[in-house]
């Protein structure tokens, strides 16, 4: 029944037969897959609550001119 020739073109059509669902496979899992780094809202639609801002008093100018005359 199987002589060396119909073994060998049995592993051949095996293993491309294998190699093409494993190809298969691999496409439908990514194309089902959720991508973690997709965003589904934009940045605008969320409401983002800001400290108060905090001002600093700036110091008082000096009393003499700085241009030494």
């Amino acid at each position: 029944m199987f002589g060396v020739q119909r073994t060998n073109e049995f592993l051949d059509k095996a293993t491309w037969t294998l190699a093409g669902i494993i190809v298969a496979l691999i496409v439908t899992a990514n194309v089902l897959m959720d991508n973690p780094y997709a965003s589904r809202t934009t940045i605008e639609s969320i409401p983002v609550e800001l400290p108060p801002v905090q001002t600093v008093p700036t110091p008082e100018a000096p009393a003499t001119p700085l241009d030494g005359n």
